[in-house]
């Protein structure tokens, strides 16, 4: 009887750290689905904070910290087209009419030079002529 009650024990403290190691487990779980959530809450807003349907990157700034986060892109073309829109917001520029134009609006151009009103942006921000 003895030997049975020592064995319950024995298999009590094991299911009861296992227990434990499961709480843990669920407390990192629950800190990542926290920051996951917060990355598609701020994926989901991004159009609606910037007042445009735009959801390949943005860049954004607090004052301290400047990043640039990419979301999507269908080819290495289309990342480096990201990348440049976002690079002109960081250097301040607008957005320009010219469909074709890197600092467009959406990124549906297809070239990888910058346009007249890219440059003309540009030069306007560092004020070259």
């Amino acid at each position: 009887m003895n030997a049975e009650s020592e064995e319950l024990q024995r298999e009590q403290k094991r299911i009861n750290e296992m227990v434990e190691e499961i709480n843990a487990l669920v407390v990192v779980l629950n800190r990542l689905v926290g920051t996951l959530n917060l990355s598609v809450e701020k994926y989901n807003t991004i159009g609606a904070l910037r007042g445009e349907s735009f959801t390949e990157g943005v860049y954004s700034s607090d004052g301290l910290i400047r990043e640039i986060d990419i979301y999507e892109f269908s080819s290495r073309a289309k990342l480096v087209r990201v990348l440049a829109h976002e690079l002109g917001h960081a250097l301040d520029l607008e957005h320009v009419k010219d469909p074709k134009a890197i600092m467009y609006e959406l990124n549906q151009g297809n070239n990888q030079t910058l346009t007249n009103a890219d440059l003309g942006a540009l030069k306007a921000k560092c004020r070259v002529e």
